[in-house]
């Protein structure tokens, strides 16, 4: 029988052995014209028999073919196969949903430009925007943390505690020889003392003198050491955990730890300076000393060092030594939320200011219950290894308190410094020294280089800090040396200066 011409391939089969929709343009789909196909409305041919109008070739979200063979080579598709059987529109691709079985559309080196992929992948995708904006979108907070961050920090990295490695190993050697240098030296003195009353005066002033250093000394290698040991745990993932770590007691004990060190290192060394000062000017006198003179300013030095460090970890009214708090919310850019913000956030919720720090607190946790303040940033808390922020500029938080530190300390390494050089002219216009007065004199060059060693270190820390007040930016790699390098360095290296175990 005989059909009209314009029912032959029209998609219909009028003939009983299908011959009018057979033969018809692109066949099982030949790919260099699917294009054509879609162009000129003519017809494809599936491999099953299946015929079907060209405006249908790539347009579908489902093949209408089985395989796909009508959405391969598809210029506005994404094949999701590399047959290309399999393909999606190119609008769904990078749309923060994946609908292609192996992902291929949602692939972070496609996508990467648009959007950032969370580590855990729930959710899948971040906007870029919304990436290190202070709130965790990520259910892993890997948004927070990004590889190629944009904040900078003084110590850490992304990945670790102390992110410069020569600083890591650094914080690792001193640590080791402070630890057990000082150990060495606590127990040599320990046996020396056990003969107290067979000692002369001046010994047992001078054993007493380097026990208690090395003592404070060997505080700074368990400060050391530990941060270490817990830069170490927090490796490949500090990031995750900085204001949990920087808002902990642990790392306020350390950094009190470590300030109580320094400072009763110092205040130990005035004691030497001026005892020495007395054997020069007083030697008869002091052959008969009563060990007391020694050991009450010795004691007077441990309470003043447990002073300084411990004043910042007391609460009070004003929360003076607050310098943020952890709180995670949506309105701030950040977790970590300055004092000073805190305070004026409860002024605006109440019209009126906060009677006191804890007050603060409360006004907030009231008017704002679907967020939490979980704890203060302390003194100890500016830096991932829980130094107090030494390079103040006026008007920052706690600054009085550090520079009244600072200029504690400078003012007795002058004493110091003055106190030598009196010692230095006086003993060059002695008679010449006996045996006795030989060992005198090593003593007193022992002690002279420990204290020019730790002039050297704190000095210059001294001096920065003043330029830092009077307006001049510190670059971070010098706090980083100073604060990391220098601070420690005598606790490592007094007992090589000083012990007589180590060093005649």
């Amino acid at each position: 029988s005989c059909i009209p011409i314009h029912k032959v391939c029209d998609g219909v089969a009028q003939c009983n052995d299908r011959s009018d929709e057979s033969n018809c343009a692109c066949d099982n789909l030949r790919k260099h014209c699917t294009a054509l196909l879609a162009e000129t409305n003519s017809l494809l041919q599936c491999n099953n028999g299946r015929l079907i109008k060209g405006n249908q070739i790539c347009y579908q979200d489902d093949s209408l073919c089985d395989p796909g063979f009508d959405e391969v080579s598809c210029k506005n598709r994404h094949n999701c196969t590399n047959d290309g059987l399999v393909s999606i529109d190119k609008s769904r691709v990078c749309d923060g949903k994946t609908d292609c079985d192996n992902g291929s559309d949602e692939l972070e080196a496609r996508c990467k430009s648009k959007f950032f992929y969370c580590v855990n992948k729930t959710p899948l995708i971040v906007d870029r925007e919304r990436v290190e904006d202070g709130i965790k979108d990520c259910s892993d907070g890997s948004d927070e943390c990004p590889e190629n961050t944009s904040k900078s920090t003084i110590f850490s990295s992304q990945v670790d505690m102390i992110g410069n490695s020569f600083l890591r190993v650094a914080f690792w050697v001193m640590g080791f020889f402070a630890l057990v240098g000082n150990f060495v030296v606590i127990v040599s003195n320990i046996l020396k003392l056990k003969t107290f009353s067979k000692n002369a005066a001046i010994v047992n002033s001078n054993g007493w003198l380097i026990l208690n250093l090395a003592t404070s000394d060997l505080l700074m290698g368990v400060y050391l050491l530990s941060i270490g040991i817990k830069g170490s745990l927090y490796s490949g993932i500090y990031c995750y955990h900085d204001i949990e770590w920087r808002s902990s007691p642990l790392c306020s004990l350390l950094g009190a730890t470590a300030l109580l060190s320094s400072e009763t290192s110092i205040f130990i060394m005035t004691i030497m300076t001026t005892q020495r000062l007395f054997v020069v000017y007083k030697p008869i006198a002091m052959r008969n000393v009563r060990f007391r003179f020694t050991f009450v300013p010795t004691v007077v030095a441990w309470g003043l060092g447990l002073l300084v460090a411990l004043i910042p970890l007391l609460r009070n009214a004003s929360g003076y030594f607050t310098i943020a708090v952890w709180y995670p919310n949506t309105f701030y850019k950040t977790n970590e939320v300055s004092r000073l913000n805190m305070i004026e956030l409860a002024t605006r919720m109440t019209n009126t200011s906060p009677a006191s720090w804890e007050h603060t607190k409360d006004i907030v946790n009231q008017k704002v219950p679907l967020f939490k303040i979980y704890r203060d940033v302390h003194y100890y808390g500016f830096t991932s290894v829980c130094m107090p922020k030494l390079f103040l500029y006026n008007g920052e938080e706690t600054w009085e308190y550090s520079m009244a530190i600072i200029t504690i300390n400078f003012v007795l390494f002058l004493y110091m410094l003055v106190g030598y050089i009196v010692i230095y002219k006086k003993s060059t216009k002695r008679a010449p020294p006996s045996a006795a007065d030989a060992r005198k004199q090593s003593m007193q060059n022992r002690i002279f280089r420990l204290i020019v060693t730790d002039f050297l270190c704190w000095i210059p820390i001294c001096i920065m800090v003043y330029i830092s007040l009077s307006g001049v930016k510190i670059d971070p790699v010098v706090y980083a040396i100073s604060a990391g390098i220098l601070l420690p360095l005598n606790s490592a290296l007094n007992p090589l200066l000083y012990s007589q175990v180590i060093s005649s």
